[in-house]
């Protein structure tokens, strides 16, 4: 029944899975409070099956992390702007209209850069003043 999610999985195992979702909270951990650790936890428990993805109602989330639908709402913008989840919307078959949003974990893509100093153009050469005798 669940097999569509095969083709949103992101990683091959679930400790693969664990690991990117602990280096973006690692890389977000200033950014991100209680409420999205929870709502993060729970997606990484739902998405086991397939890891990564998880097919998941919005009042589900707010019943198990006991939480407001506006609150699940702007912790999942706000997880995937931070690049952590992408939401996936989906059409109900019989009724055509919307339904659960599939939640898809990123892997983790360290944007981190390091600068090196460049060459020596910018150098300010200094001279010696000239004595007069």
């Amino acid at each position: 029944m669940t097999s569509y999610l095969m083709d949103y999985q992101s990683f091959k195992t679930v400790e693969e899975m664990d690991m990117h979702v602990e280096k973006h909270v690692l890389a977000h951990y200033g950014k991100m409070n209680e409420t999205d650790h929870a709502l993060l936890s729970l997606v990484a428990r739902y998405a086991c099956k397939f890891p990564g993805a998880a097919h998941l109602k919005v009042a589900t989330i707010c019943q198990a992390t006991n939480k407001s639908e506006a609150t699940v709402r702007r912790t999942l913008r706000k997880l995937e702007k931070l690049l952590i989840i992408k939401k996936v919307p989906t059409i109900r078959r019989v009724s055509k209209g919307y339904g659960a949003n599939i939640l898809v974990i990123l892997p983790f893509i360290d944007h981190s850069c390091l600068t090196t100093r460049g060459g020596q153009e910018n150098l300010v050469v200094r001279r010696a003043a000239a004595v007069i005798p």
